[in-house]
């Protein structure tokens, strides 16, 4: 596990003014999703050299009940082709989580206190 490689971008993007039915765009929700960005980054996860820690954010609904978004995210994981992963989960999809990945050890976050 010797690979130093840090890829970070931007799967969320905005299409040209004007475009928001832009043809081939994906709209969930709230969101529009480029598939031409979602394609390249499951390419680089189907790519993925084996590493010490392994930090996925986040794995929803889009991936974990449509079957769409970064798909190729659930095959890396259950590679365990790395020391640590930590994976964002949505809390109403933990169970679903829970059931594909049982060495899983979840962990909920402290709510956050605001500082004076």
């Amino acid at each position: 596990m010797t690979s130093n490689n840090i890829l970070f971008d931007q799967i969320i993007s905005t299409p040209p003014e004007g475009k928001l039915n832009t043809v081939g765009w994906l709209a969930v929700g709230g969101w529009v999703l480029d598939p031409r960005l979602l394609a390249w980054w499951n390419r680089l996860l189907a790519s993925a050299e084996p590493c010490d820690l392994l930090i996925l954010d986040e794995m929803g609904p889009l991936e974990v009940t449509a079957g769409l978004g970064l798909t190729n995210a659930f095959a890396l994981i259950e590679a365990l082709c790395y020391r640590l992963a930590c994976v964002g989960i949505r809390p109403a999809l933990l169970p679903v989580a829970l059931a594909r990945w049982p060495w899983a050890q979840p962990f909920a976050l402290p709510a956050r206190q605001e500082v004076a």
